[in-house]
């Protein structure tokens, strides 16, 4: 007797794997694309993100205005947005998103800034810089937006970042993407009073929840070990000029 070509269930209580099974496709390069972009920080840019990442030792997040010319992103200015942090998470909720398009609108150029948000920046306190799942499902809701491009930048405050750059044109994703910076003349009163500019609008805007004290017996037994919660330095940019 011929046997039927095919596969065969060996038992009628065995599940055939055709209707169990979990494609995780995924596209590999074979050789890079002809051009990879590279994005640049201006001085106010470099500036505000170095202020926000610093002030603050939980999580935080903002937007920013960005321009293609080629193959170069030059971010220009970042805008807080309000946001609840944590040392695990920040996110952009629908409402502060709302408010935050309201508040730009209401700018003198601020039709011009709407129609340029394209990057999305954020600190992971002293963790890692790789995205977390939370921060590419964030980009797949910018996605739905309708730019033609977007970048994401995860910073921390031990000097690491990492950009992203979504090509939603050509359908291209480049992670870790070359980066440059331009610190520009910012004298010592100047630098003061961006740094107030920036405080009062955290302090405005950012609502954190700190995690919860150790019971005091944990800290009693680990007190004599020299055991203590890590304290982080805030190294301030180089090239800043005096007044």
């Amino acid at each position: 007797m011929q046997k039927k070509p095919g596969w065969v269930v060996p038992s009628k209580n065995a599940q055939a794997f055709v209707k169990a099974g979990y494609f995780n496709t995924h596209p590999q390069f074979l050789r890079m694309p002809d051009s990879v972009p590279t994005v640049h920080l201006t001085p106010l840019a470099l500036r505000k993100i170095h202020l926000m990442v610093s002030l603050i030792s939980m999580e935080v997040g903002w937007l920013g205005v960005a321009y293609k010319n080629g193959n170069v992103i030059t971010i220009t200015d970042v805008y807080l947005f309000e946001q609840d942090v944590s040392f695990g998470h920040t996110e952009i909720s629908s409402d502060s998103l709302a408010t935050f398009m309201t508040e730009v609108l209401g700018q003198p150029e601020g039709e011009e800034i709407f129609n340029n948000i394209r990057f999305w920046g954020h600190s992971h306190g002293t963790g890692g810089v790789l995205p977390s799942q939370q921060d590419d499902d964030t980009m797949k809701i910018f996605g739905e937006f309708g730019a033609d491009f977007f970048v994401r930048g995860i910073f921390n405050r031990v000097g690491s970042l990492r950009f992203s750059v979504y090509d939603w044109e050509r359908g291209l994703a480049f992670h870790e993407v070359p980066w440059t910076y331009d610190l520009g003349d910012y004298s010592k009163s100047k630098l003061r009073r961006l740094r107030t500019e920036v405080l009062e609008e955290m302090q405005r805007k950012v609502i954190h929840h700190p995690p919860p004290r150790p019971p005091a017996i944990v800290t009693n037994i680990l007190r004599p070990f020299g055991f203590a919660l890590p304290q982080v330095a805030v190294v301030p940019l180089q090239g800043d000029q005096s007044d």
